[in-house]
């Protein structure tokens, strides 16, 4: 109960018993993240023109935008177009509601979503996992006289974009550690950037970039993307 006095006067605010449970769980496990379930798909608003497209009367529910063919969801048969209207027997009005309702469930359950796919209702029973590891991502520390001194880098997993906040279906390279005394830390660069390109050589490997950050050269020119926006850099240091 919410008072500037010390007495009720009213206002509650609630937090569901599963969150609760969920964070306490991820403590328990000594995460320094919450971990949330995985079933292997992203997706992204209904807007009132996919709507109309889908023949669906409002902008309602979340759209399937990917979906990994080997993971929980893809073996289920969810396929992207696809449009998650309710999450066990729950309307979802929107991708965050979709979200966090999914936030509220226990990993190594099962969730029940109601889907618009191909003009056609159905319902999928989906396993909601732990987010893969991948192959076992190596920290590199970056060196040399670059823009990217004193960062920490590794490739991504969805375990990985999971923690870092990221879409679990991004590939790529990207930052998870910042020294603060660092010339990566003064060229503004921050955990959850991936790095795509620098010097003309498409970063696919941490190794690769930990190479390319000992050119011996004066001239930098990169590729970020953070927050889904592409930034590109020119500078000479």
């Amino acid at each position: 109960i919410y008072s500037r006095s010390g007495g009720s006067i009213g206002i509650g605010f609630a937090i569901p018993a599963n969150m609760v449970r969920a964070f306490a769980d991820a403590a328990k496990a000594g995460l320094d993240f919450f971990e949330r379930p995985y079933i292997g798909a992203e997706f992204e608003a209904v807007t009132p023109q996919i709507a109309e497209s889908l023949g669906m009367e409002k902008p309602t529910g979340a759209l399937v935008s990917t979906v990994d063919a080997t993971g929980p969801a893809g073996k289920a048969g969810l396929k992207p177009g696809d449009v998650v209207l309710s999450l066990n027997n729950t309307t979802v009005e929107s991708i965050e509601a979709l979200d966090y309702r999914m936030a509220t469930l226990s990993i190594g359950s099962k969730a029940s979503f109601a889907v618009l796919s191909k003009g056609q209702q159905a319902t999928m029973e989906i396993p909601l996992e732990r987010a893969p590891e991948g192959a076992k991502a190596t920290e590199v520390t970056l060196h040399g006289r670059s823009p990217f001194a004193g960062a920490k880098v590794a490739e991504l997993s969805p375990r990985l974009a999971q923690k870092l906040g990221l879409r679990t279906d991004l590939k790529g390279v990207t930052v998870v550690d910042i020294n603060r005394d660092s010339p990566a830390a003064d060229f503004g660069f921050q955990p959850g950037d991936i790095v795509r390109e620098v010097n003309g050589t498409t970063i696919d490997t941490a190794a690769t970039l930990a190479q390319i950050a000992q050119q011996d050269t004066r001239w930098w020119r990169f590729t970020v993307e953070r927050g889904g926006q592409i930034l590109r850099q020119v500078l000479r240091y």
